[in-house]
């Protein structure tokens, strides 16, 4: 399973910077980073801060790959 995530794109329509969020949310700069790029996983908690902090769901932020490609999101 691949997860992906629209957090980079929630920040350009927000105009925030990735270095004002993760004071923001008090996530340090390199992981904000690893985590746009999706090449490190998060924990529940905070998935949920990140959302909460953008001002949307977890569905808006987060979809699986394979389900996708099947046209279930």
């Amino acid at each position: 399973m691949q997860i992906r995530n629209r957090i980079m794109d929630k920040l350009r329509e927000q105009g925030k910077s990735v270095n004002a969020f993760s004071l923001q949310v008090g996530i340090s700069y390199p992981n904000i980073r690893a985590m746009t790029k999706d090449f490190r996983d998060m924990r529940v908690s905070t998935a949920i801060r990140i959302a909460k902090a953008l001002g949307c769901t977890l569905d808006d932020l987060f979809w699986d790959e394979e389900e996708k490609e099947f046209g279930e999101r």
